[in-house]
């Protein structure tokens, strides 16, 4: 005897089996940036104009990555979700992410800081491994 699987019709639906991860992922996010916050609250020389570019850039960047995370996971946890907004959330996300990126980089190259951009990339591939 065949048991027949019932469909989730809703994208929401489909997505309902993930809302744990997406739970975990979010408070996992604004834990940390608390956490980066406290960090640079100890150390605010880091992201005075003094200090290194690349450091400052990289804590920066860390700081819009848990943003990002932590707003995606706030979509994915919306109920009656449908894919334009998740699609529309994604996209604003993902640009944004590109801009400020776009944004720090140049200005470790306009900084003329002997070893900013090398470092900035460096921090940036140390990253790419983690991921991968």
């Amino acid at each position: 005897m065949r048991v027949a699987m019932q469909l989730e019709t809703t994208f929401g639906g489909q997505l309902a089996p993930w809302h744990d991860f997406y739970a975990l992922a979010g408070t996992a996010a604004a834990t940390l940036m608390g956490l980066l916050f406290v960090a640079l609250s100890l150390n605010p020389a880091v992201m005075a104009d003094g200090s290194l570019v690349g450091l400052r850039a990289w804590a920066g960047q860390t700081m819009s990555n848990l943003i990002a995370l932590l707003i995606v996971s706030l979509f994915c946890l919306m109920p009656d979700l449908d894919h334009p907004t998740l699609t529309t959330a994604l996209v604003v996300v993902g640009l944004q992410g590109l801009v400020r990126g776009t944004i720090r980089l140049a200005t470790a190259v306009r900084a003329h800081e002997p070893g900013a951009l090398a470092d900035l990339l460096w921090r940036q591939v140390l990253e790419m491994g983690k991921r991968a």
